[in-house]
């Protein structure tokens, strides 16, 4: 038989009697709580710390989505950063990133890809934004031959 100690992952956030286990269980004080299917997740309803009721999400607990950092950037991707742009990183191949880790919105305090968009031209573009706040939609084959020159990989089609 197992053991409570080899049994559980990690304890939830602001909810100390609370834990979960390698197969994805939630368990109050060692006893497993009921789950429910929402949405196409598995969900199970906890009291915090506080006294308050919450409803959370066992898959983004269990499987938690990998963070991008700017040393991985840098590191794997080996992007170089943009002289009038500070705030992204370009690849060769026009991948481009922000580094400059957002405070609030669904990427707040991760690095992330920008979205790129086709203009009716053909031309791909990506919207970034200066130290000063203000926005500017750019080519993407622009940026990347600003940054790396005759060394991309970037069509000068694309």
């Amino acid at each position: 038989m197992e053991t409570n100690e080899s049994r559980f992952m990690e304890t939830l956030h602001n909810a100390k009697h609370y834990a979960i286990d390698k197969k994805g269980n939630v368990l109050r004080d060692g006893k497993q709580l009921r789950r429910e299917y929402r949405c196409g997740k598995w969900y199970s309803q906890v009291t915090d710390d506080t006294g308050k009721r919450k409803r959370v999400c066992i898959d983004k607990i269990a499987n938690p989505k990998p963070t991008l950092s700017a040393e991985i950037i840098f590191a794997n991707e080996g992007a170089k950063v943009h002289s009038l742009y500070p705030t992204i990183a370009v690849t060769k191949y026009g991948a481009v990133y922000c580094i400059q880790r957002p405070s609030r919105g669904s990427a707040a305090g991760s690095c992330y890809m920008v979205s790129e968009f086709i203009r009716p031209s053909g031309w791909r573009y990506v919207s970034v934004r200066k130290l000063d706040g203000s926005r500017r939609t750019i080519r993407v084959a622009k940026l990347v031959s600003d940054v790396w020159g005759s060394e991309s990989h970037f069509g000068a089609d694309e």
